[in-house]
């Protein structure tokens, strides 16, 4: 018997008195005789992985919107972003159109057809890819499937203010001198009795937790504080609202995610407004109304690992195995029930009413990490000869992403290349089978290992990045004395070691590029950077000196 850290578990509840939609886990032999899902994109190699992920001008940001005057609304809100990505750049953000409701295959073909065109050098293609609008104007397959290489993110609001503050708050937290070396790492689990979330916490949390602490001892996870918290007894929204205040800080979550009430949605607005909502039991649902105003992961990023925590799409992928379990009667409770989360036929997917007011809040996150379809205590296994094996790093990597100020990005990209690890090769067990069964031979593919490929793959596909690809958290450089990449090419140093309070190695670099190279102003430039003007003066007519004595 496995044990009840090895079960997988469906992280969804009944939005009216929060009991889990499922009752009960589930072992590995569940996954046997999965059905065959879609074909997905295979690995690609369309960008040098050679260059800084981080460094705009080499990948690229770019703009995914709806066709038609939709997508012109949209990019007129986010004009400011355009305008500074650009300045970062120093080239034109490119934008590109797509119809709405694009299936995965038509979002794979126009992927192949339009945005590889190759009528220009993949150099100058865009790998930060923020898409402007909701799941009905810009289907949910076309992030998915730009996801796999790119680094892809969306802001999809209710209306134009939304978009505005978002963007306001984002070029705010940029532009002001950051407070903290260090962000704050937080982990938390709604400790609400049910089997999901004590796997969860099992499985998950307890082994990140471990690997986290043993890699802080060494200097490698960077992070001025640690904290797990979680009422055992009594979990409670309060508890979390009271540790989110502080800037830079990253919290990954695990609870259930609010699906439908045992009575069904009593319409789509109410649908729209509390689904993926976070779940406290007994205590209440934590919803868009308690994270829209006041102080909460201000400048920071949340991951949370909830059913429908980023939003629903038309139709999930696990319909199909979810049927096949009920007729087996594998899975305690009605399967329908959870499959009625879904919107009704007719009706529109859409993002969660929850993270939509954490970003537009101007005192909130600039990033949110979050599931689109079911989501299953699962994604952090590896399954191989018979083995249940914990992968805890495949999260830790993705929160470590965030603190180390890389680009939000590039953190989501720690979680998706393991599903095109896994994609690649249950894809080729599924090729292995389909030649066997030409020849009319039996396929030598191990069951149980192309189960667990299945889950895996299915699981890790839903997770979704909200907010701009290229938001970082507002942390400043270390204040040991660095030299400055640009000027050393050069040939000489350029000693960065009191730039003034809060200022960085980057802050002073850019400083120097916009005066020298944009010819802007020194004194509009030092306000821009938050440096004494002074001090510019001074270093700008040391570059151009030094730089000019070096090429005579």
């Amino acid at each position: 018997m496995p044990s009840s850290a090895d079960e997988i578990g469906l992280l969804l509840a009944h939005a009216d008195d929060r009991q889990p939609t499922l009752e009960g886990s589930l072992d590995e032999s569940a996954l046997r005789g999965s059905p065959h899902p879609e074909d997905g994109p295979r690995s690609t190699f369309l960008w040098n992985e050679i260059k800084d992920p981080n460094d705009l001008a080499e990948q690229r940001w770019g703009l995914i919107v709806p066709e038609g005057p939709r997508g012109d609304r949209l990019l007129s809100l986010v004009e400011p972003l355009i305008r500074r990505r650009e300045e970062q750049m120093r080239a034109a953000a490119p934008v590109y159109r797509v119809p709405s409701q694009m299936t995965a295959s038509e979002a794979a073909q126009w992927k192949r057809q339009v945005f590889e065109s190759y009528d220009e050098l993949r150099t100058d293609l865009a790998r930060f890819q923020l898409i402007l609008g909701d799941l009905d104007e810009v289907s949910i397959a076309v992030q998915q499937i730009q996801g796999t290489d790119g680094f892809v993110g969306r802001l999809a609001f209710d209306d134009d203010a939304g978009y505005e503050a978002y963007v306001d708050k984002l070029l705010r937290s940029e532009q002001a001198p950051p407070k903290h070396e260090q962000g704050r790492s937080l982990f938390f689990t709604v400790h609400d009795g049910t089997s999901a979330t004590t796997t969860g916490h099992r499985a998950l949390m307890e082994p990140a937790l471990a690997l986290i602490r043993s890699q802080r001892d060494k200097g490698k996870y960077p992070a001025r504080e640690l904290l797990e918290f979680g009422d055992r007894g009594d979990p409670y929204p309060g508890e979390l609202l009271e540790q989110v205040s502080e800037p830079a800080s990253v919290l990954f979550s695990l609870s259930h995610g609010a699906g439908a009430p045992r009575r069904g949605w009593r319409s789509e607005a109410d649908q729209r407004q509390l689904q993926g909502a976070m779940s406290f039991g007994a205590e209440g649902l934590l919803t868009a109304a308690d994270v829209a105003s006041g102080a909460f992961l201000p400048g920071g990023a949340w991951f949370m690992l909830a059913c429908f925590g980023a939003g629903t799409p038309e139709a999930s992928k696990f319909h199909p195995w979810l049927k096949q379990l009920a007729a087996r009667g594998a899975f305690g409770g009605n399967v329908a029930s959870a499959l009625s989360s879904l919107p009704p036929k007719g009706s529109r997917p859409f993002v969660a009413a929850l993270p939509k007011a954490a970003l537009q809040n101007p005192d909130g996150p600039l990033a949110f990490i979050g599931h689109i379809d079911l989501a299953w205590t699962y994604a952090f296994r590896e399954v191989d000869g018979g083995l249940v094996r914990r992968r805890p790093g495949r999260f830790v990597s993705l929160v470590r992403t965030l603190l180390e100020r890389s680009r939000a990005g590039l953190a989501l990209r720690e979680l998706i290349r393991f599903y095109v690890q896994a994609n690649d090769e249950l894809m080729s067990l599924y090729d292995e089978e389909a030649r066997a069964a030409a020849l009319g031979i039996p396929a030598q593919v191990d069951a149980e290992r192309l189960g667990h490929l299945w889950m895996l793959r299915q699981d890790i596909s839903g997770y979704v990045l909200l907010g701009d690809p290229a938001a970082q958290l507002p942390l400043a450089l270390a204040a040991e004395e660095e030299t400055v990449d640009v000027v050393a090419e050069f040939g000489f140093p350029f000693s960065i070691t009191d730039a003034g309070a809060g200022a960085s190695v980057d802050d002073v670099e850019h400083a120097l590029a916009r005066v020298i190279l944009d010819r802007v102003d020194v004194a509009k430039v030092a306000a821009e950077r938050g440096l004494d003007v002074r001090d510019l003066a001074e270093r700008v007519d040391r570059y151009r000196k030094a730089g000019r004595g070096t090429v005579r």
